[in-house]
C-alpha cells in the first residue's frame, strides 16, 4: 500500500498542510518541524505521486535538452552541470540526441517538437542550424527555452555562452607572440554564430599584430577526431605548416597524431591550440594548450536562468550570459 501525506501527518501530528510545506521544501515552516517530517517520510518510505502533482501544478518538473553528440566530453560537462542544478530545483532532464553535429535542420525541429509533446516545462538547446526555418520554430516555442553555446543574430531570446570571438583572438594571439606567422586553423562547420565570431577574432589577432590576412588560413573539418586527423595528414603529406589552431580540443587530438605520425615533434617543429578545456587536455601527451571555456557552470548558468522563466513565464526580461574564458598554456606551444 503506498504512502501517502495523510500517513505522513497522522504519524508527526500535524496537519497535511504543514506536511505538503515540509516536503515540498517550503520556508514557512519551522525547521525542526521540517526535519521531523522528513524523517517520518523517510522511515515510512514515502514517494511522492509525481505524476498527480503534475497534473495539479500543470508541470512535469522536467527539462528538455538537446545535444548534438553524447560522446564528446564538451557536452557531457554541459549536461552534467545541467543535471546537478535542475536536481536542485527538483527537476529531472530529459535528453534528446542528435544523429551528428550539424543534422539536418528538420531533425533539429524534429527533436524540438517531440521534446515539447512530452509536456516538459522548459527546453535547454544549441541550434546546428541558425536558419530561418529553425529560428523561426523557435519564435513559435510555446514553452520557455534557453540557448547554450549560441547566440544566433536576428533571434531575441535568453541565451548563455561565451565570447568566442574573444577566445579564438586569445589563441591565435598567443600562437603569434610565439613566432609563429603561419596557422592553420581547422573550423567546424556548418556555419554559426560561434563560427563567425571565431572568425573575426582571428581577423582581429592579424590585425593587431600588423600580419597579412594569409597568416592564418582556413580549413573546413567534421567536428571529429577522423576527419581532423584526415585534413591534417592530407596537408602534411606536402607541406608542413608553422601551427594549427582547432575548433576544440577533439579536432587537437586528431591533428596531433596525424603531426606525431609524419615524424614531426610538438611544439619543436608544429605548435597546435585547441578549444575547451575537456578534462583530456591536460592529460594528452603533450599536454594541450587550449582555451579554457566553463562548460559545467555554463549548464548550471542555463538552467538557473531556464527554471526563473519557468516560474515567471509573464516576465519580459531576457537573460544574456557571456562567460569568459582563458588561455591554459601547456606544452603543445
Amino acid at each position: 500500500m503506498n504512502v501517502t501525506i495523510k500517513d505522513i501527518a497522522r504519524e508527526a501530528g500535524c496537519s497535511i498542510q504543514t506536511v505538503s510545506r515540509a516536503l515540498n521544501n517550503k520556508v514557512e515552516i519551522d525547521p525542526e518541524t521540517k526535519k521531523r517530517i522528513l524523517e517520518i517520510a523517510k522511515k515510512l518510505n514515502y514517494s511522492p505521486n509525481i505524476l498527480a502533482s503534475s497534473l495539479r501544478l500543470k508541470k512535469t518538473k522536467t527539462l528538455g535538452i538537446v545535444i548534438p553528440d553524447n560522446s564528446d566530453p564538451f557536452y557531457a560537462e554541459i549536461l552534467q552541470g545541467a543535471s546537478k542544478k535542475a536536481k536542485e530545483h527538483g527537476y529531472q532532464i530529459i535528453l534528446s540526441v542528435l544523429s551528428q553535429r550539424g543534422c539536418d535542420v528538420d531533425e533539429e525541429i524534429d527533436a524540438l517538437h517531440t521534446l515539447i509533446s512530452q509536456r516538459v516545462d522548459g527546453l535547454l538547446l544549441q541550434p546546428e542550424q541558425e536558419t530561418g526555418i529553425y529560428l523561426d520554430a523557435l519564435r513559435e516555442c510555446p514553452i520557455p527555452y534557453v540557448l547554450y553555446n549560441r547566440s544566433p543574430e536576428g533571434l531575441l531570446c535568453n541565451y548563455v555562452t561565451h565570447n568566442h570571438e574573444y577566445g579564438s583572438f586569445i589563441a591565435c594571439s598567443h600562437l603569434f607572440e610565439k613566432g609563429k606567422t603561419e596557422i592553420y586553423y581547422l573550423l567546424r562547420k556548418p556555419e554559426t554564430s560561434s563560427t563567425k565570431a571565431r572568425i573575426k577574432g582571428c581577423e582581429n589577432a592579424i590585425k593587431k599584430y600588423g600580419l597579412p590576412k594569409s597568416s592564418i588560413k582556413i580549413i573546413e573539418c567534421d567536428d571529429s577526431v577522423n576527419d581532423a586527423y584526415q585534413k591534417t595528414k592530407s596537408l602534411l603529406d606536402h607541406y608542413v605548416p608553422q601551427a594549427f589552431h582547432t575548433w576544440d580540443d577533439i579536432m587537437a587530438i586528431g591533428v596531433a597524431k596525424a603531426i606525431i605520425d609524419k615524424g614531426l615533434r610538438i611544439p619543436q617543429d608544429v605548435s597546435l591550440v585547441g578549444y575547451n578545456d575537456i578534462l583530456i587536455a591536460r592529460y594528452f601527451n603533450p599536454p594541450l594548450t587550449t582555451v579554457r571555456q566553463q562548460l559545467t557552470f555554463m549548464g548550471e548558468t542555463a538552467v538557473d536562468i531556464l527554471i526563473q522563466k519557468i516560474s515567471d513565464k509573464n516576465s519580459k526580461r531576457v537573460e544574456h550570459v557571456e562567460l569568459t574564458l582563458e588561455l591554459i598554456k601547456r606544452s603543445t606551444t
